[in-house]
């Protein structure tokens, strides 16, 4: 009786076996890194939008706190700052203040100080002569600008 001698794996099937696996390798980090480059994307969008819902809401408060209340409401701006304030009984009270070089906003209304990483700009005017409302204008990192219409009842 005669035996079959094993030879083991030929060169052909051990290259045939590694590019197989590099292509599916390279199948599988293509795949992967789509799905981390998507993932920090979204990312990104959450914290913009949740960086412009956090100074929507701020403002929002603010003209509210005045509407409310029947405080004479204005803004002030210079190159560093731009600030709501409020008129109560003759005293200039600052509501809002958005420091312009550090992207800070300070909401005196509940004390926080808020680090803005995703906004390149934010710009509140008042919108038209009859003093009725103030534009609020948001510029984020990636150039998306929001703008929001907010009316004010005392507007100075």
């Amino acid at each position: 009786m005669k035996s079959k001698v094993n030879r083991g794996v030929t060169l052909v099937e051990v290259l045939a076996t590694i590019t197989i696996s590099g292509i599916l390798f390279a199948i599988i980090g293509t795949i992967i890194g789509t799905f981390n480059i998507s993932y920090e994307r979204s990312k990104t969008i959450r914290k913009m939008d949740n960086e412009i819902q956090y100074i929507e809401k701020a403002i929002s408060l603010c003209v509210e706190y005045s509407n409310i209340n029947g405080y004479e409401f204005y803004i002030e701006k210079d190159e560093e700052t731009i600030e709501i304030i409020n008129i109560i009984d003759d005293e200039h009270k600052t509501l809002l203040t958005y420091d312009i070089v550090n992207k800070k906003i300070d909401l005196a209304l509940s004390n926080s100080v808020t680090d803005l990483e995703y906004i390149k700009s934010i710009d509140i005017n008042i919108q038209d002569a009859s003093k009725t409302g103030i534009m609020v204008e948001i510029i984020t990192i990636e150039d998306v600008k929001k703008q929001s219409y907010h009316g004010v009842f005392n507007l100075r």
